[in-house]
């Protein structure tokens, strides 16, 4: 038998976990039970735990228009959680029609209440034209208020707005102070662009080459391609040396970039930090 511990009134209790054959435990049925009873009493939180497990299958047969019902229930309690979860079921048609208007509506409920994740979202519809009409500094300030909460996807979008003078003045020292932030989370779209700017020197003296590899590596080391090709060319321009030239360029041509192939193959003709006799003698039209 599994046990596993569960919270109980602040107390750490075993109990036992049993796969009941429908893909969810014992407890886990219990505990919809006991939200399904307290839900119908109107107990907001349990209504929005009741549409999660309708959402997610737990404890209760997978139904999204059980939980966008439950949800729904929540919501108009102002649960804030409840109100963005029903938004995003409104935006792909889960259970609901899809609705972009009724979703910017949900989200918005939920933004104006603090939540991060509404925020970004309304922001993209903003920024998007998507169920409201499209205003770039309504989708910079919403962004602005879901990227000081640690949202990584409003840290880089705002990043990009600055970047661009969209719905704010045009900024580079913005747009790098929010690449950081988002990068430093790991986001890799934001480690290539930081590594661009670098490379580039954009809003520096001078372009930092040591910067631009480091934030490309992180990217690259992600799988990111463009960050995987560019990593390759830099250490071309300044290593003097081919094995991570080759190394970041057979990445990126391994994910299809055509011009790491083509510079591969430039590499590969000529000998650069590989054999071209046996290179010639391996590849399926070499000639001998």
């Amino acid at each position: 038998m599994k046990e596993v511990l569960t919270k109980m009134g602040g107390i750490g209790v075993i109990s036992p976990k049993y796969e009941t054959g429908q893909g969810w435990t014992q407890a886990e049925e219990r505990a919809a039970a006991w939200c399904c009873g307290a839900a119908e009493r109107g107990d907001a939180i349990a209504q929005h735990a009741l549409g999660e497990m309708y959402r997610t299958g737990r404890g209760v047969l997978q139904d999204y228009a059980q939980a966008a019902e439950w949800y729904q229930k929540a919501a108009e309690q102002g649960w804030t959680g409840a109100q963005f979860a029903l938004g995003s079921l409104f935006q792909t048609g889960q259970g609901v029609p899809q609705d972009d208007v009724r979703a910017a509506a949900w989200y918005l409920r939920a933004a104006e209440r603090g939540d991060a994740d509404a925020q970004f979202h309304i922001g993209w519809m903003c920024q998007n034209g998507r169920g409201v009409l499209r205003d770039d500094a309504q989708a910079a300030a919403w962004y602005h208020k879901a990227a000081e909460q640690g949202m990584v996807r409003a840290q880089f979008n705002l990043a990009g707005l600055y970047r661009e003078g969209r719905g704010v003045p045009f900024h580079s020292e913005c747009a790098r102070e929010w690449y950081r932030r988002a990068a430093e989370q790991g986001h890799a779209d934001a480690q290539f662009a930081l590594g661009f700017m670098n490379e580039e020197g954009v809003d520096m003296p001078r372009p930092d080459d040591a910067a631009a590899i480091k934030w490309y590596h992180k990217a690259a080391e992600q799988g990111h391609v463009h960050a995987q090709y560019n990593l390759g060319s830099l250490y071309r321009r300044t290593c003097g040396g081919f094995g991570l030239v080759l190394e970041w360029y057979r990445r990126a041509a391994d994910q299809g970039h055509a011009e790491a192939q083509f510079h591969l193959g430039q590499m590969y003709e000529n000998g650069q930090g590989v054999d071209r006799d046996h290179c010639r003698r391996a590849s399926p039209g070499g000639r001998p």
